[in-house]
């Protein structure tokens, strides 16, 4: 784990069921826009928390990903305000809205094939720009705004010891409402051989001893040219 606990069993299983879940991976919510009458995803985030594995079992973690990746499991419910109509959203349906890459590949039952026995890395990203959207209440009601950029990506790897080698989140979004256009960037950062190795390929300072993490927030608010 990140620090010692000695009530903690850091064996293969536990890391399944503590992380490889849809609920503690995904969180994702539909709302009703009163404004123009149609469902709209207002929350969207992709998560996992990598420690040290002290019991790696690279089959039964590979299977939780593909376990995880089904679907026809339902992630979201909502009901029409106006009709006796329920929208059910599958993960299958979600992952369908917009560009996503899992294991390099596009498309879900591609990507859940490349969950291999061996397999010590993982790679997601999800670009829901132009489909998620926030609010502003007006007064009378929420009006929704689209998103012109919004990314998460999610990258990890291990060694064959179950030591974590590298761990890299990006979230990156941007939107513009009214005059304003408001973006941030994060990127976190944990890489086995140190500084250089966060920043840089890791062969090149293999050699190099040592676990760091670097975090590099930017949030800009700037006035749309008109």
């Amino acid at each position: 784990g990140s620090s010692f606990l000695n009530d903690r069993d850091y064996g293969a299983s536990v890391f399944v069921n503590d992380e490889i879940t849809l609920a503690d991976f995904f969180d994702v919510n539909y709302a009703w826009d009163y404004v123009n009458n149609v469902t709209v995803c207002n929350d969207f985030s992709a998560q996992i928390d990598a420690d040290f594995i002290i019991e790696p079992d690279w089959t039964v973690i590979n299977k939780g990903f593909r376990d995880m990746f089904n679907a026809s499991e339902l992630m979201d419910t909502l009901a029409d305000p106006y009709e006796p109509i329920t929208y059910n959203y599958t993960l299958g349906d979600v992952l369908d809205s917009f560009t996503m890459k899992i294991m390099g590949k596009s498309k879900l039952d591609t990507a859940i094939s490349q969950f291999t026995d061996t397999k010590r890395k993982w790679t997601f990203e999800f670009d829901l720009g132009g489909y998620i959207q926030t609010f502003q209440w007006n007064g009378t009601h929420n009006v929704y705004y689209t998103y012109d950029e919004y990314l998460i990506s999610i990258e990890f790897e291990y060694t064959q010891a179950g030591v974590l080698d590298r761990y890299e989140v990006h979230y990156k979004d941007k939107i513009t409402i009214d005059d304003y256009t408001a973006e941030s960037d994060t990127k976190v950062v944990y890489a086995l051989g140190g500084m250089k190795a966060a920043s840089a390929n890791f062969a090149t300072f293999a050699a190099i001893g040592g676990l760091v993490s670097t975090a590099i927030i930017a949030v800009f608010i700037k006035r749309k040219k008109k």
